[in-house]
């Protein structure tokens, strides 16, 4: 009985993954924030669907937050999944400078469109809101600056 409690639990937390790639260039006082790709993903209306074979629209939003308050948000294009590994290589460039680093942070929420609502997927966060895995994507980004850092992020609901 422990395992399917677990098993429930894990899913209801870790709704998928996605590739972020982040890039800061400090000469430019640029952040970029590529969303390569996304496996995994657990759909609203296939839940009752127990098939990989599926058909939804999706999208995302990229927000960059500075001391919890939203500065730039950009959302890609609509993508047609017909599987559960959507690729979406669209990229986000916002202006951060060096000395605002610290308190900002990025925002990733994946969508699920319906011909009448959008449901969200799940979200991720990555930079220094909190001492988590995605924080150390964000260290990546610091020590190694103008080349790009790919991590996966699982997305939570």
């Amino acid at each position: 009985m422990l395992f399917s409690f677990f098993f429930i639990s894990k899913t209801y937390w870790c709704r998928g993954e996605i590739s972020i790639s982040l890039c800061y260039h400090p000469t430019a006082d640029r952040l970029t924030c590529a969303l390569i790709q996304a496996r995994n993903l657990i759909f609203h209306k296939q839940q009752s669907v127990n098939t990989d074979t599926i058909s939804i629209d999706c999208y995302a939003t990229i927000s960059l937050l500075q001391r919890h308050q939203l500065r730039k948000k950009t959302r890609t294009n609509y993508h047609h999944a017909t599987d559960r590994n959507p690729v979406f290589n669209e990229m986000s460039v916002f202006n951060v400078s060096t000395s605002d680093l610290p308190t900002s942070y990025i925002r990733i929420v994946i969508y699920e469109i319906s011909t009448t609502k959008k449901f969200e997927i799940g979200h991720c966060l990555i930079g220094n809101h909190d001492r988590t895995q995605p924080t150390s994507h964000w260290q990546q980004m610091l020590r190694v600056l103008r080349r790009p850092v790919i991590v996966w992020h699982p997305l939570k609901l």
